[in-house]
């Protein structure tokens, strides 16, 4: 009992940092809206003559950077059954944190070929991808318990 209790406070951690994760995906768009209203029509800040490679770059780095996520997530999860508690509390937390720093890469490239071109669209459908991402690896208190209790017992996301 007193081991799950201990649970919460790093879940809740790695609850806020999603939750802040989410709020800076959010804070993205305003600067893009503010960005395109003060600067119509917003053309971007350079001119970049193969933007379309660029592009496909960038979705294929957000594309690889989904199985990133998995294979980081199952490398920073794997425990031994002589783990202790506090090393399993403080895994989790880490884990938590550097899959959701993953999922916000697709908005930052988004945000990076919107600063370049002006295309806002790729903002909006690379943020979708982060915010599928961030929901999908969500920290679940029910699993964090679960994996806790279960020594070596692996898992591959926090989620």
């Amino acid at each position: 009992m007193e081991q799950t209790d201990d649970l919460r406070k790093p879940y809740h951690t790695a609850v806020m940092v999603n939750a802040a994760i989410i709020g800076t995906l959010i804070a993205y768009a305003v600067i893009i809206e503010i960005l395109r209203k003060q600067l119509a029509p917003f053309q971007g800040f350079l001119e970049i003559t193969n933007f379309s490679i660029l592009r496909y770059i960038f979705y294929g780095v957000a594309v690889v950077n989904i199985f990133i996520i998995r294979i980081i997530g199952g490398s920073l999860l794997r425990k031994r059954a002589s783990d202790e508690f506090k090393l399993i509390k403080l895994q989790l937390l880490r884990a938590s944190i550097v899959i959701a720093a993953l999922c916000e890469i697709p908005a930052i490239l988004g945000l990076i070929l919107f600063l370049l071109s002006g295309s806002v669209r790729d903002y909006y459908q690379l943020a979708g991808v982060s915010f599928i991402l961030v929901f999908l690896h969500l920290p679940r208190y029910g699993k964090w318990e679960k994996w806790a209790k279960n020594p070596g017992k692996n898992i591959t996301s926090c989620g």
